[in-house]
């Protein structure tokens, strides 16, 4: 509950200043006609003067990471209300999982290939329509602070179900953002002692340069499911005329179920973080094509231009032809330059050619990815005993299970594109993962401890750039 409190207060706190701090990282600074910096309560509101000011086209990208070696996936930031009525359902979009009828409870897909088997434990692979990935994450970049605020409600108050999602990204500059997202869950359920209660906090940050990349996530999960054991009497559901004591009607919630005052509970909480430098050369390219070439969007701010202070006479001197010689130097006429509007107003060297700009082209990466992981359940039950459940002297159970990992992966990666040649990246990797088990002894009724070292080595060949042909080849032994 601590954790929780903590969580809570340090969002409120990123959510103020980011509120109040926050300026586009893409507008001019506070600058007066010549370019010098000024005090923006000196001067006066842009309303008296009747300056129109224009807000910036908002413009962001969205990626997801993968697990193992950290790799951007560019994908689309999903704006649109269709199908937006599925996006909450436990059975999935599309209907393929089994669940038992009650927002946020476990559930399993029907498609086995599907099945997700990575989890920490083996308690948190069916509550896979809450809990979050590393790489299900999703990251943002944007030039304008980023919310989105979803809820959902269906039901009345007694089988009631209800679910609150906030998610905010702010950036500080072009590269470097942050953020947090909240997501809250509460199902009263359909049928007697099957409530849930779930709750998740984090926080995300990321930094994309040419040349350094780093993104981090830290997710805390606290997920509580009340547990019924199943209806009592399947004749409920097979023979609804010949139970209830004859009754023609009756609720789902007053069906007689196995179990009462029995809950499950799974605290899980997660740090990732992925790093990689990239060693490159740098090559002039037509704008057009580094647009191109970009994985990232690039927002650059437009810098302002000051004005030219010349030595030019009047307008009224310049309606009529002529010059005033003592608006000019006197050496200069001394000398005979060859006076002209031309030289007098372009008196700076020409311009580069705007339509090249410089290109940097990653050759190496050296990466490195780091995640430590504890995921603790735990089993409560204080009535209808069950002979295969854990007992003390009192008749209540009592059962938990504890998983604790620390994992490193160190890799190295030649990119495909920086030549054309290169028509796929080679990467080769080796990761080393501690993992600690406290499991419960049925004998002692006292905790085991089981300790694991893992070591692999591991490759991928992928081809992710172009239109034709996208491949990744990958594996590892160990």
């Amino acid at each position: 509950m601590r954790r929780i409190l903590l969580t809570y207060i340090l969002l409120f706190v990123l959510g103020l200043l980011a509120v109040q701090a926050q300026q586009p990282f893409n507008t001019l600074d506070n600058r007066d006609r010549y370019g010098n910096q000024v005090d923006p309560s000196t001067q006066p509101d842009s309303l008296d003067t009747g300056t129109d000011v224009q807000s910036i086209p908002p413009k962001l990208y969205m990626w997801q990471l993968s697990e193992t070696l950290g790799n951007r996936t560019i994908v689309p930031a999903d704006t649109l209300a269709l199908n937006f009525q599925n996006t909450n359902l436990v059975g999935g979009m599309t209907g393929e999982y089994n669940f038992l009828g009650n927002l946020g409870s476990p559930r399993l897909s029907r498609i086995f290939f599907n099945r997700q088997d990575d989890e920490p434990t083996l308690f948190m692979a069916p509550y896979s329509s809450f809990f979050v990935r590393p790489d299900q994450v999703f990251f943002t970049n944007s030039n304008v602070p980023y919310t989105n605020l979803t809820y959902y409600k269906a039901g009345n108050k007694v089988n009631g179900e209800e679910r609150f999602k906030s998610y905010f990204s702010v950036n500080v500059n072009k590269r470097l953002a942050f953020g947090f997202n909240f997501d809250y869950l509460y199902g009263r359920g359909y049928y007697a002692n099957q409530s849930t209660s779930h709750f998740n906090a984090g926080l995300f940050g990321s930094y994309i340069g040419e040349r350094y990349q780093i993104q981090a996530v830290y997710n805390n999960f606290f997920m509580k499911m009340n547990e019924n054991g199943g209806i009592a009497n399947d004749g409920y559901i097979t023979r609804p005329d010949t139970m209830a004591e004859g009754k023609k009607e009756y609720s789902s919630t007053t069906i007689p179920v196995k179990m009462e005052q029995t809950s499950n509970r799974n605290k899980d909480f997660y740090i990732y973080l992925t790093q990689r430098y990239r060693l490159g050369f740098k090559r002039r390219v037509l704008k057009e094509e580094a647009q191109n070439n970009s994985v990232q969007q690039r927002f650059s701010p437009t810098a302002p231009t000051a004005p030219i202070a010349s030595s030019i006479a009047p307008a009224d001197s310049l309606a009529t032809g002529s010059l005033a010689t003592d608006s000019l130097p006197a050496n200069n006429l001394a000398m005979g330059d060859n006076l002209s509007l031309d030289s007098l107003n372009n008196n700076h060297a020409l311009p580069e050619d705007t339509n090249f700009v410089e290109e940097f082209v990653p050759v190496t990466s050296f990466i490195h990815t780091f995640k430590i992981e504890r995921a603790r359940h735990s089993y409560q039950s204080v009535s209808t005993p069950d002979e295969n459940a854990y007992y003390n002297k009192q008749g209540v159970s009592r059962d938990s299970t504890t998983a604790f990992s620390v994992k490193n992966v160190f890799g190295i990666a030649l990119l495909e594109g920086f030549n054309r040649y290169a028509k796929a990246g080679l990467t080769g990797y080796i990761s080393h993962k501690f993992s600690r088990y406290d499991l419960m002894n049925a004998d002692s009724m006292t905790v085991d401890r089981f300790t694991e070292q893992e070591i692999y080595v591991g490759g991928e060949l992928a081809k992710r750039q172009g239109k034709t042909l996208h491949y990744s080849i990958d594996g590892e032994v160990g």
